[in-house]
């Protein structure tokens, strides 16, 4: 159960009964209902000129530290993701037929549709294509970064939204964007042996009433206990010297 890297574009495979999958096999996903699942993303970024826009700093925003877990299967059998700690627009992560690969988005996933994803919203498109996983590196990744103004720049296409007297940005990534997804091992087991199911069943281990008994009784209390057997062992002593005498 150790951490595993997994290949680019291949679904992870934490069970011992299917490791050898992880080198490169694609698997469907079955395999790893019950393992803890998560991803880092990192490289998301606008064009320099664009990189101020609302998405922009959304994006700026990602850190190292923010994972997607695992939360189960689209109807496809691809494994889904979710992050708690990212902004909003890039809070789910799973695969759209529709989005050319595995996207980020606003919007949950449709788990009973064949295409999950069934709205407008896409944030980061990393077109991985039939990939099963979005673990690797993604070099034609395409952003939506939200509203700017000025000419577009390389690699980017503007749209006005006549309504709100907006443009919006949509650019290819400034870069590539990696997804590093890895496998980690469960908690480990409880201790078994005998004498720990005893002390689970009472909530008490022997030093704990230990430490009760002192503390009820005190200091003083201690030493007149002490007193008590030292005074008991002597009596006892002096009544077997006695009976030795006698015979």
């Amino acid at each position: 159960w150790s951490t595993i890297l997994i290949a680019a574009g291949h679904t992870p495979v934490c069970n011992a009964a299917t490791e050898e999958s992880s080198s490169g096999e694609s698997a469907s996903g079955d395999e790893w209902e019950d393992a803890d699942v998560s991803c880092t993303i990192e490289g998301i970024v606008c064009p320099e000129e664009h990189r101020d826009a609302v998405y922009g700093r959304y994006y700026r925003a990602i850190r190292s530290t923010d994972r997607w877990y695992r939360r189960g299967l689209t109807a496809d059998s691809r494994p889904w993701y979710e992050s708690t700690s990212v902004d909003p627009v890039v809070r789910y992560m799973y695969h759209s037929q529709r989005a050319g690969g595995y996207h980020l988005s606003f919007s949950q996933p449709d788990l009973d549709e064949d295409d999950a994803w069934t709205t407008e919203r896409s944030a980061v498109r990393l077109k991985s294509g039939s990939a099963r996983s979005p673990n690797g590196t993604w070099r034609d990744a395409s952003l939506y970064c939200g509203h700017d103004t000025g000419q577009p720049a390389q690699g980017c296409s503007s749209n006005l939204r006549e309504e709100r007297d907006l443009t919006f940005y949509v650019c290819a990534n400034d870069g590539t964007i990696n997804v590093s997804c890895t496998c980690t091992p469960p908690s480990p087991p409880v201790q078994d042996d005998e004498h720990v199911e005893n002390e689970s069943e009472t909530g008490l281990t022997g030093g704990a009433i230990a430490g009760i008994i002192l503390g009820s009784i005190g200091s003083m209390g201690l030493m007149l206990l002490l007193g008590c057997i030292v005074f008991k062992c002597e009596v006892q002593r002096a009544a077997r010297a006695r009976e030795r005498k006698a015979s």
